[in-house]
């Protein structure tokens, strides 16, 4: 709500929990919100609510091909482009394209955590062969020595934490 005002609307739906993914729409309503980052904070509010708190894996996305602030807010939230369905819409007499993005919970992990301090703060380590694995290590665990960004040693397994 913008000064008690209606400004747009975000959505995560469908969500497939088996697979572990969602579909996040977004649509900003008058003109006069448009390019003022509403799009970019509500994207980003919900992704980190679907990663961190409903534990999904991948979320997808997608927008008129010529709407440029509806990608930038996607990018700008580390989405992807992923594919183009050309001339998908049919609106205002004519055909669209639509642009469609995605983005992966490690992709996500990686753009958010831009130094070692807050990597340290979200994630536990666990050393392979020295700490037993939790049963309840979530699919979406990724192996460290895979990721030179964040390399410390080999046979490191990062798990993020659950709330």
């Amino acid at each position: 709500l913008w000064r008690g005002g209606w400004i747009g609307n975000i959505k995560l739906e469908p969500i497939d929990y088996i697979h572990r993914r969602g579909e996040i729409g977004i649509m900003i309503g008058s003109v006069d919100h448009w390019g003022k980052g509403y799009a970019t904070e509500a994207i980003g509010a919900l992704t980190r609510h679907a990663f961190r708190d409903l534990g999904l894996s991948r979320l997808t996305a997608g927008c008129y091909a010529q709407n440029v602030g509806s990608r930038k807010a996607f990018e700008r939230n580390g989405f992807q482009q992923e594919g183009l369905y050309r001339h998908h819409i049919w609106c205002d007499g004519r055909f669209h394209d639509e642009v469609l993005f995605g983005l992966l919970y490690e992709d996500w992990m990686i753009t958010t955590l831009s130094d070692d301090d807050q990597m340290d703060e979200h994630l536990t380590m666990f050393e392979v062969g020295k700490n037993p694995i939790p049963p309840s290590v979530p699919p979406y665990s990724f192996v460290l020595r895979d990721w030179p960004r964040f390399f410390r040693s080999q046979g490191t397994i990062l798990i993020p934490p659950r709330k």
